[in-house]
């Protein structure tokens, strides 16, 4: 609810030739700092201030350390010039940007050195730190959560500051809108709610993850919080899994860490919700649960076997709207309740007007919805081609 601050400050941090300087000249629309030409660096702070959209703006640009340079190898002038960054812009940055060149790869090294040289500010730098990439031309076709979800580096370092990050084309310093542009994914959970055929509905979107087997404790608490913002608790928690990649060991256990703090119970109320349907060329989605493997059927087996498809490409059609709210209302209808972590139990006869079978008809239902999901896998492999022979070169 706080006001945009009518005057920004910034610092500037990286290593050597990942762009600061041509980043710094970018944002404030003029050549305030020189670029590193002729072996010239950037040797001590340099200040300097604009006006941009009517906004006055200071940013800081920081010397930078060599890219795999320990903190014992970074001379003393560099590390008291970069910690001593902060407090030309009293009383201290808006944020501070770091840095990195998405025309390079991002090794075991540089990440050690990003993470050492990072620690000469305060212990909650990470809090106001985004990722500014640089070149940004770089990346041709691919979209820059492409190329994160292609480094682990990547990933650490924009789960460190918490899904905050921009990208900047160095090159082209006359598209004044890269300035303006937020490319921050959701990082705190949003409600939603709407009206679909006179029911109300609510969603809480929570914060994305990138793959990793140990996710941030941050992406757990807004996960855990989200269940509190639909009081008394959610009626189903949808597992999103994007058709169009494979789906991982990394992936299942990341999911299972950042389900653990709401106990075994939550996975009763969990169904996979599969996105990019139009990944799967008309073809049954059970020839994509049997081929990724052993993964994404346990983590269906997890869910009681519960999925829904979405194909983007036909969002206006509500018949598959429909199709997944029937699926939700038969999964809670089998559970008599909703998710709590209070254990509050709501019936959900107190709001729709259901019959609830007895024990031996949901486990009844439950092992019958087994049987299906192996049956369509079975009939969905069955029509596939056999793979064509292959021959060697001497007819064998």
């Amino acid at each position: 609810g706080k006001r945009p601050p009518k005057h920004l400050k910034m610092v500037l941090a990286g290593a050597e030739w990942e762009g600061k300087s041509s980043a710094g000249n970018t944002i404030l629309g003029k050549k305030a700092f020189h670029v590193n030409t002729n072996g010239r660096r950037t040797a001590y702070n340099e200040i300097s201030h604009s006006v941009v959209e009517g906004r006055q703006l200071t940013v800081v640009d920081s010397p930078g350390w060599f890219y795999i340079h320990t903190l014992q190898d970074t001379n003393e002038m560099d590390k008291l010039e970069i910690e001593n960054s902060v407090y030309l812009c009293p009383p201290g940055p808006h944020a501070v940007l770091l840095v990195i060149s998405l025309a390079t790869a991002l090794n075991i090294s540089s990440l050690t050195a990003v993470h050492a040289h990072m620690s000469l500010f305060r212990e909650d730098v990470w809090k106001h730190t985004l990722v500014l990439f640089t070149r940004g031309d770089w990346l041709g076709v691919k979209t820059v959560e492409e190329r994160i979800e292609s480094e682990e580096g990547l990933q650490w370092i924009v789960n460190k500051c918490g899904n905050w990050y921009h990208v900047l084309n160095n090159m082209d310093h006359s598209d004044a809108t890269q300035n303006y542009q937020d490319q921050r994914e959701t990082s705190t959970c949003v409600k939603h709610e709407g009206d679909v055929d006179g029911v109300k509905v609510s969603v809480v979107e929570t914060p994305g993850w990138f793959i990793d087997p140990t996710p941030p404790d941050w992406i757990k608490d807004e996960v855990l919080h989200s269940v509190s913002m639909c009081s008394p608790g959610p009626h189903v928690l949808l597992l999103v899994v994007p058709i169009s990649r494979a789906f991982t060991e990394k992936d299942l256990k990341a999911l299972v860490e950042i389900l653990r703090p709401l106990t075994e119970r939550v996975w009763r109320h969990c169904m996979v919700l599969f996105t990019w349907g139009d990944w799967l060329n008309d073809l049954p989605v059970e020839n994509y649960i049997a081929r990724e493997g052993k993964e994404l059927q346990e983590l269906l087996e997890r869910c009681g076997n519960r999925y829904h498809v979405l194909n983007p490409y036909i969002s206006d059609d509500p018949v598959q709207v429909k199709e997944l709210f029937q699926k939700i209302i038969d999964m809670v209808t089998q559970n008599k309740e909703c998710f709590t972590t209070e254990g509050t139990k709501l019936s959900f006869l107190e709001k729709f007007s259901f019959f609830f079978g007895n024990k031996k008809q949901m486990e009844e239902e439950w092992k019958k919805r087994e049987e299906e999901l192996i049956r369509r896998m079975l009939k969905a492999l069955a029509k596939e081609p056999e793979e064509p022979t292959v021959f060697c070169e001497d007819g064998t």
